[in-house]
């Protein structure tokens, strides 16, 4: 009997261990999939992810938006209050972009104060149906963040490309959603631009 329960607690104890083990590589894998300052998805995640919409996208899975966009007026916050409070501002405006996307959409650090969101789409939408959805993004952007006793502000420049319409691989749809944007920082169009003309379609709620 002594040796028997001895074989069961040393068992149990193994499983103990594999469990351990098991959890910690998830918890790994997990994390090296998000950014620890905003948690949320990384770029090495998001990359991923907007690879499979597109191999998804190819089979005839779907249609989808991506809008890339970095913060305006940003640097000065750095400059003005340090890099503490830099992050803190990054760490709010990660929680309310979370907040501000439906779940089916994807919202991603792309580093330093570029962001990214993936939008599924049924191919049916206009350029209003879109323009909200960045316009919704803007404004959780915008809302004063305390900090040390101020209220800091900042915006969102945003540049909004489409598959299958824009391109169908990732660096060509990033870098026509990066022209967009830097167009929507200089032109008049309330800081959202199109890489291309968008067909007039059915109009749905961006987000409930």
């Amino acid at each position: 009997m002594p040796g028997f329960l001895f074989r069961l607690a040393l068992s149990v104890l193994a499983g103990l261990a594999t469990a351990r083990i098991l959890y910690d590589r998830q918890r790994i894998r997990r994390l090296a999939g998000m950014d620890s300052l905003t948690n949320l998805p990384n770029r090495r995640w998001a990359l991923q992810q907007l690879a499979r919409m597109i191999a998804r996208g190819r089979r005839g899975g779907g249609a989808f938006a991506l809008l890339s966009f970095d913060l305006d007026g940003f640097k000065p916050v750095n400059d003005t209050y340090g890099h503490a409070a830099g992050d803190h501002l990054l760490a709010a405006i990660g929680r309310r972009l979370s907040e501000s996307v439906r779940p089916g959409d994807v919202v991603a650090r792309m580093g330093g104060d570029e962001f990214l969101v993936l939008v599924p789409t049924d191919g049916s939408v206009d350029e209003e149906w879109l323009r909200a959805v960045a316009v919704r993004v803007q404004s959780a952007i915008s809302r004063p963040v305390p900090i040390d006793g101020q209220w800091l502000v900042v915006g969102a420049s945003i540049g909004i490309a489409r598959f299958p319409e824009d391109g169908d691989q990732s660096e060509v749809l990033l870098r026509k959603a990066d022209e967009a944007m830097y167009r929507a920082k200089h032109g008049r169009t309330h800081g959202v631009e199109f890489a291309s003309p968008v067909r007039l379609g059915a109009i749905g709620p961006p987000v409930d």
